[in-house]
């Protein structure tokens, strides 16, 4: 039985479901951090107490993501028990037991229905944040991206890099625009998603807006039968409109992109996180030390001149290492970096076995999945909240997947128990991976969006 057919009953436990979507969307608010990350907790734990009905067994390539997730969590628990100083690693930690709670929550309770209501809820989250920040953006024109997030007061989102949510998000909203039916809430979609665009140009995030070509082209080639079409699609179209938008603000953004002085502020981090791993190669110096300790491995490295300019060489603090997977190798160690390979690659293997067959909504997964994987490489880090958050559920709703979501081909399930007979009926349903109200693109008779 998969996680799509265990559904969540009872008041108390719909109570819980309902707090868990409020906390998700509150974070795009300017409240104190620690408002959304209690209800968030305190919901999921009611779901977990007050869900009616047994937990079916765990499916076997879901066992996978239960065992790198544990070697992932045992090694950075000896990691932060062999540091120097074990009260900033338990500090960093703490935020983590209720975003573990929300994933069992999602994992083991959440039916079809819950997890759609989540995908809601996250593209909520990302158009009210992208919508209130382009206000602000509009409201003072003149000033740089970091004065809007300062003046926005967004705990959670607090440098332009952080909007990488935005895009994170955004395959939720083109999954659901394709399997829509009604027009009304394909207008609510696009514009949605013209405002997460929009706001990555404006906030001039350099890897939001490449990104977001990946993810447009992830999804061409996944739904548009003619490879030339999806190319023009995501290569043409895109970066046209990123350059109308861009206008309206004197190609700030584009003149970023011919910036070399970004790359020259993060060499310095990446050597000092490499330093640090092999200073400390199979736990490293725990979590959330690389903030800590990098400017005492920065002393003794000799950098050339075109790298001498960073403003971390003259003393400004980065908080993380612009690199998940550095950041892993120094504060974490081999351990934490293979226990977080694997966990990525069994996750991986699951959504993306037959992506082009899968219906949208389990393709908007995989390309979450994929887009975590590629902005780790100069941006992200689990020490922001948000970040870990959305990883953690992302790997929980692979756990309400069900056959039916991961192919297009007829599958055979058995029916469902006569009422009051409490046996098999013995026959078997042949049903499509798309259900009804969720047709796929290009069916004919329907009307969802044609691409």
């Amino acid at each position: 039985m998969s996680g799509g057919d265990r559904p969540v009953s009872g008041g108390l436990a719909a109570l819980g479901v309902w707090g868990l979507l409020a906390a998700i969307v509150l974070q795009a608010l300017p409240l104190p951090p620690q408002v959304p990350v209690f209800l968030g907790g305190a919901a999921a734990g009611l779901v977990l107490l007050a869900a009616t009905g047994t937990q079916a067994p765990v499916c076997r390539r879901n066992r996978w993501i239960y065992a790198f997730g544990g070697v992932f969590l045992l090694g950075s628990l000896l990691s932060m028990l062999g540091a120097e100083r074990v009260a900033p690693g338990l500090h960093r930690s703490l935020p983590l037991l209720p975003q573990l709670l929300i994933f069992q929550a999602v994992a083991s309770r959440f039916d079809r229905t819950d997890r759609i209501r989540l995908e809601w809820a996250l593209m909520a989250a990302g158009g009210l944040l992208a919508g209130l920040l382009l206000a602000v953006a509009l409201k003072h024109p003149g000033q740089m991206p970091q004065f809007w997030l300062d003046w926005a007061k967004r705990p959670f989102f607090s440098v332009p890099n952080d909007l990488l949510f935005l895009v994170l998000v955004a395959p939720f909203v083109l999954a659901h625009l394709i399997e829509s039916r009604q027009r009304s809430r394909q207008v609510l979609l696009l514009i949605v998603l013209g405002v997460l665009f929009t706001t990555l140009v404006v906030y001039r995030t350099r890897m939001g807006v490449l990104l977001f070509v990946f993810l447009c082209l992830w999804f061409g080639l996944a739904r548009v039968q003619r490879i030339w079409r999806a190319l023009a699609w995501s290569l043409v179209l895109v970066p046209a409109l990123v350059i109308l938008i861009d206008a309206t603000r004197q190609f700030e953004l584009l003149q970023k992109f011919s910036q070399i002085s970004t790359l020259a502020a993060r060499v310095p981090l990446w050597v000092s996180a490499w330093e640090m791993f092999v200073a400390a190669p199979w736990l490293g110096h725990g979590p959330g030390a690389f903030a800590r300790l990098y400017p005492d491995y920065l002393s003794g490295i000799h950098f050339p001149d075109w790298v001498r300019a960073s403003p971390v060489l003259a003393g400004q603090h980065a908080p993380w290492a612009h690199s998940l997977y550095l950041e892993l190798l120094a504060e974490r160690g081999l351990v934490g970096l293979l226990s977080f390979a694997g966990l990525m690659f069994v996750a991986g293997k699951r959504l993306l076995g037959g992506w082009r067959r899968a219906c949208p909504r389990t393709q908007a997964l995989g390309a979450s999945l994929v887009l975590m994987g590629l902005g780790g490489l100069g941006e992200f880090s689990l020490l922001r909240y948000w970040f870990s958050q959305y990883l953690l559920l992302i790997l929980a709703m692979i756990f309400v997947l069900n056959p039916l979501e991961e192919s297009s081909h007829d599958v055979a399930i058995p029916s469902p128990r006569h009422a009051g007979k409490g046996r098999e009926t013995g026959r078997h349903l042949r049903l499509s991976a798309h259900p009804p109200g969720f047709p796929s693109l290009g069916e004919p008779g329907r009307r969802g969006l044609q691409l």
